[in-house]
């Protein structure tokens, strides 16, 4: 009975038939038509699965139109389209709008011109509040006031020839036209005064209050 030889060869375990050198493996050549080789390098691991159910996204965004009485819709993105922060997804018609912003600029700059001319008539007025109040006003209320100083002056003095005046006729010395026309100077010495002193009340009450408003 033949015996047979085991032989460790490193990790694997050869086995053959007394005398015989080479290992039992190399009698048998293998064939390697039938190995597929691949080259190995890094790529992308695609992953699909194919199943059937609803696709839901994680967040919904609510966009509601704030435009007064509403508009239409001119350009929209597609359903399904990717977007990012920042990304125009829908375009209204804004023509009315831009009319009316136009307009609503228009009428600002003319308010701000308004109030720009406003400003300037009333800084003219100011001046002229304050020209009146330290030339004008002193100047005609100092003419009014001597003119009422002279009235009565000229009052005090008619007055007095009219008791002389009267004294005398009686003693034949002053006749009476002469007499008469001293009466008729102290009436025009009276209505001077009073004409004197209503320019002074004009002045006051309504003149100055026209002329400097407070």
């Amino acid at each position: 009975m033949a015996a047979v030889v085991i032989v460790l060869v490193g990790a694997g375990v050869v086995f053959g038939p007394p005398g015989m050198r080479r290992p039992l493996s190399s009698l048998f050549a293998s064939s390697r038509s039938d190995v597929i080789t691949a080259q190995v390098r890094p790529g992308k691991l695609s992953v699909i699965v194919k199943e059937k159910g609803n696709l839901e996204s994680a967040a919904n965004k609510d966009v509601h139109c704030e435009v007064e009485g509403g508009t239409s819709i001119i350009k929209i993105l597609p359903e399904g389209t990717r977007v990012k922060q920042g990304d125009v997804v829908c375009e209204l018609e804004s023509s009315s709008l831009t009319d009316a912003l136009n307009n609503q600029k228009i009428s600002t700059q003319q308010a701000e011109a308004t109030y720009n001319q406003v400003r300037l008539d009333r800084q003219v007025a100011q001046i002229a509040k304050v020209e009146y109040e330290e030339g004008v006003f002193k100047q005609d209320f100092a003419t009014i006031e001597g003119q009422i100083a002279l009235a009565k002056s000229d009052l005090k003095r008619a007055v007095d020839r009219v008791e002389w005046s009267d004294r005398v006729k009686e003693l034949g010395y002053v006749s009476i036209a002469a007499n008469l026309a001293d009466h008729l100077a102290l009436e025009r010495s009276k209505f001077d005064l009073e004409q004197n002193q209503t320019k002074y009340d004009v002045l006051m009450k309504y003149t100055k209050r026209r002329r400097s408003p407070s």
